[in-house]
């Protein structure tokens, strides 16, 4: 039985189908899509793999994918296998940092891991600039969530944000930390999901 915490990783890239329509230059917008239904047991166990990075921001993938699984294990309370016992399965059944995962790996995958969904995600917008005042910041990602006993995809969810989204239309005040963005923008997808039927692990 694979050990479970708090912190998780790894990555495919989602196929470049769900990329149609959702460019990175769009408008903020949340765009959400349900290929098939969840299950309708309870979940609790969740593997939530390094994104993929099309942003060309600095270990971009990797920070969002790290913010999301701690936004959603906060909300759920779901239960993750630890980033050692992922690479090791990994490892294991010869899968690659950069490789693009089919329905039959993300299966096997859950099934060693003894995870009900596993969620993936690319990365494709993480820009940063200027300072102070003339700070701007944008974040676009699109996040699969898949079945892990089929390795179907079920649910997409894109959404892109520019920091100063959050005055215009929330009143919180301009975002001008990319981790702040990040943690609003999972949060976003995260309650979109909820909302359309995902059940926490207490529920």
């Amino acid at each position: 039985m694979a050990m479970f915490h708090k912190n998780n990783t790894y990555r495919p890239a989602l196929i470049i189908s769900l990329l149609v329509g959702l460019s990175a230059c769009a408008p903020a917008r949340l765009d959400f899509k349900q290929l098939a239904p969840l299950p309708t047991d309870t979940v609790c166990r969740v593997m939530v793999l390094p994104f993929a990075d099309n942003s060309g921001y600095p270990r971009g993938g990797m920070i969002f994918s790290r913010i999301f699984a701690a936004d959603l294990i906060e909300a759920g309370n779901y239960l993750v296998p630890s980033e050692g016992d992922i690479k090791e399965v990994f490892r294991l059944l010869k899968i690659y940092p950069r490789q693009e995962l089919n329905s039959e790996q993300i299966r096997l995958l859950a099934e060693r891991l003894d995870v009900r969904l596993v969620i993936t995600g690319t990365l494709l917008e993480l820009d940063e600039t200027g300072v102070g005042r003339d700070k701007k910041l944008g974040l676009g990602v699109l996040v699969g969530i898949y079945d892990g006993r089929t390795g179907a995809r079920l649910w997409t969810t894109y959404n892109r944000r520019d920091g100063d989204d959050y005055r215009k239309i929330m009143h919180f005040g301009v975002i001008n930390n990319i981790t702040q963005l990040a943690h609003m923008v999972s949060k976003e997808i995260i309650k979109t999901w909820f909302d359309r039927g995902l059940t926490r692990c207490t529920d």
